[in-house]
């Protein structure tokens, strides 16, 4: 493994960031802006029905609920199809094909590299401002399972996005595709709601999908507001949905390799 390559593909990708400073803050100021929207619409929900909570969740924890959801987009980005949709576009996909590094590794380090910057300016500041104003006692099996879970949920998201990066070489524009995928992770895994507003039997089902690692999970966990059994049961089905995603991977990146091979003659 070269790693000075992927190294360097880490530090290109901070150096691009840090060289765009408007559109990297612009992305972010967005992010906030539809999680601003969702607290604007749940405090509309609580104070027209004039409940004191719901499931558990007083209005302060849907802030916080929020707030943290907030934390974990920040780095969980999907970075990887824009990457391959760019170099479809360019013809260099096959150029960086014949180079003598790992594609799909290369991709998730320039990828990693992105999100590296947001987690250390605004993932882990948020975390902790929202920590100091919960005033929450974190346990150290809640501390462990958090940092597993996060690590899961990067791990899915980067495999989801390359697996719809490798449609790009077939149908080369995947904008659209990328904004439904992330609806969807949005609305089956918290995004929206805390996934226990659900009624019991939907609520199971979602947990069962790799979704609710992304969001539900990680920030009911660092809240306080899961039971350790639906911790250690998320973390069994995500590494379980882990595996079979990357295997599909594996067999999406074999049948890319052919087209781009096709592709150079």
């Amino acid at each position: 493994m070269n790693v000075g390559s992927y190294l360097g593909a880490i530090e290109m990708s901070i150096k691009a960031d840090l060289a765009y400073k408007a559109d990297y803050l612009l992305n972010l100021f967005f992010k906030f802006l539809q999680v601003l929207l969702l607290i604007f619409i749940w405090t509309a929900i609580y104070l027209g029905t004039k409940v004191s909570s719901i499931r558990g969740f007083t209005l302060p924890d849907i802030y916080l609920y929020f707030l943290v959801v907030y934390a974990l987009r920040s780095l969980m980005n999907m970075n990887q199809p824009y990457e391959m949709e760019d170099l479809v576009l360019d013809g260099n996909i096959a150029v960086n094909y014949t180079r003598p590094v790992n594609f799909p590794l290369q991709l998730f380090f320039m990828g990693f590299g992105e999100d590296l910057l947001s987690i250390l300016l605004t993932g882990i500041p948020i975390l902790i401002f929202a920590l100091a104003i919960s005033h929450a006692m974190l346990s150290a099996f809640s501390i462990a399972a958090f940092v597993i879970e996060v690590l899961l949920a990067y791990a899915i998201i980067s495999v989801i996005g390359f697996l719809i990066g490798t449609m790009s070489l077939k149908f080369v524009y995947i904008s659209s595709l990328i904004n439904i995928t992330w609806l969807i992770v949005l609305l089956l895994g918290g995004g929206v709601m805390p996934l226990n507003f659900f009624p019991a039997t939907i609520q199971h089902m979602l947990l069962m999908l790799p979704f609710a690692i992304v969001l539900y999970v990680p920030a009911a966990t660092f809240l306080g507001t899961i039971s350790n059994s639906t911790i250690l049961f998320s973390i069994g089905i995500s590494t379980v949905w882990l595996v079979v995603l990357l295997g599909i991977a594996t067999v999406a990146w074999n049948r890319a390799r052919k087209l781009i091979a096709s592709a150079r003659g």
